[in-house]
């Protein structure tokens, strides 16, 4: 006869985040990553994440004399919008608007 395992609720929990932490590290999202993480990440060089760390264009983290960097803020800084580059139908439209509005003001 088979013996039955009865745990806490927060035993099942530790479980569960364990699980989820392993899971989520072999799919490559773990919450925190170092310089070389960080610099694959955004597929820059290291030196370049310096650069943007003295410039303060990306939050970090120092812990012992290493630097970390969360994932959502390597997320955020590549989706902020200064950095996006526009299309060429963007860049056409604005010109189009902009030679409109003169052309207004010239008459």
């Amino acid at each position: 006869m088979e013996t039955m395992e009865f745990y806490t609720i927060d035993e099942i929990k530790k479980l569960v985040r364990e699980l989820v932490k392993d899971e989520m590290e072999k799919i490559g999202c773990r919450q925190f990553m170092d310089l070389d993480e960080a610099s694959k990440y955004l597929g820059i060089s290291k030196p370049t994440v310096y650069t943007y760390i003295s410039r303060k264009k990306i939050s970090y983290y120092k812990q012992g004399g290493k630097v970390y960097f969360k994932r959502v803020d390597l997320d955020d800084f590549i989706l902020n919008t200064k950095n996006r580059c526009k299309s060429h139908q963007e860049i056409e439209s604005e010109v189009i608007t902009s030679l409109i509005l003169k052309k207004g003001k010239w008459d």
